[in-house]
């Protein structure tokens, strides 16, 4: 028999949990972005909007999450730190797993 698993881990609809963000510093490529009790977690796509340096708008997977803080990578060299109201907006997720068995005779 070969057994195999797919999974795949999705973001559904818009996002759900909105943020307002206090501040974004970049240091080289990683952004840090501040917002009081945010709930994110590592892993998470979150949407970020608002800022006058458009480099960090857009949707990035999060990592380094914090309390407080989150980690990104940006590209170019935007601006340090970034200005504009900014938010950040982040999906639930939802893992998806399908076992398939083939069975020999």
């Amino acid at each position: 028999s070969v057994d195999q698993t797919l999974s795949c881990t999705c973001e559904l609809g818009t996002p759900t949990v909105t943020v307002s963000v206090t501040g974004i510093t970049r240091t080289g490529q990683t952004a840090t972005a501040t917002a009081t009790a945010h709930g994110y977690a590592n892993g998470q796509s979150v949407l970020m909007a608002g800022a006058t340096q458009t480099e960090y708008n857009g949707t990035f997977v999060i990592s380094n999450v914090t309390a407080n803080t989150f980690d990104y990578t940006v590209t170019g060299s935007p601006v340090t730190p970034a200005t504009g109201t900014i938010t950040a907006a982040g999906w639930n997720t939802v893992t998806l797993e399908r076992v398939f068995v083939e069975v020999l005779s």
